[in-house]
């Protein structure tokens, strides 16, 4: 028998999460769903009991918000569509799938830069044995000007990308055009 582990999440780092009480409680109610439901339904399905396991638990919680978009300045008449919003600051997106995928979490990231929220929940009941989520936070990468060349040195020491390659990575990771690369 093998078994497998996981190393354990330093105490100091879980006290440094966002919405930590929060998420307890909105990830609480999920798994009630999934222990009563398993998977197998539709995503409308899990939407419906949540929503009914929020109201139970007092989860203030909002379904299907329309997030406006705009372009260039204006407000576009297509919308995004969010399954819940909880406590005015947490999406909560849902999925009936296998396994995650790279575009469920990119739509979270995208509904946190519409709604101008800063984490994600994307909760999966389809996934088989047990409920899989994922916290998923909007972050800004600002380091400081002697940081962003440390990691650019660190991503490039050998100096093998040109001078616009090496900016367009500058830029990328947060740092001011005119410093110039370290040798």
């Amino acid at each position: 028998m093998i078994r497998q582990t996981r190393p354990m999440t330093p105490k100091k780092l879980v006290s440094d999460f966002i919405f930590k009480d929060e998420c307890y409680a909105i990830i609480g109610a999920c798994f009630e769903v999934y222990k009563d439901k398993g998977c197998g339904f539709y995503e409308p399905v899990y939407q419906e009991c949540l929503g009914i396991e929020f109201e139970h638990c007092r989860i203030p919680a909002i379904a299907q918000l329309g997030l406006s978009l705009e372009y260039r300045g204006r407000i576009l008449s297509q919308k995004y569509f969010t399954d819940f919003v909880c406590y005015d600051k947490i999406i909560v997106e849902l999925k009936a799938v296998t396994e995650l995928a790279d575009e469920h979490r990119a739509q979270v990231l995208n509904y946190l830069k519409a709604g101008g929220f800063e984490l994600g929940l994307l909760v999966n009941f389809g996934h088989y044995p047990k409920l899989q989520y994922e916290r998923i936070v909007k972050t800004q990468v600002t380091p400081d000007s002697s940081e962003a060349i440390y990691l650019l040195n660190l991503l490039d020491p050998l100096n093998r990308l040109n001078d616009a390659e090496f900016l367009m990575l500058k830029l990328f990771i947060g740092a001011r055009p005119q410093h110039a690369r370290s040798p």
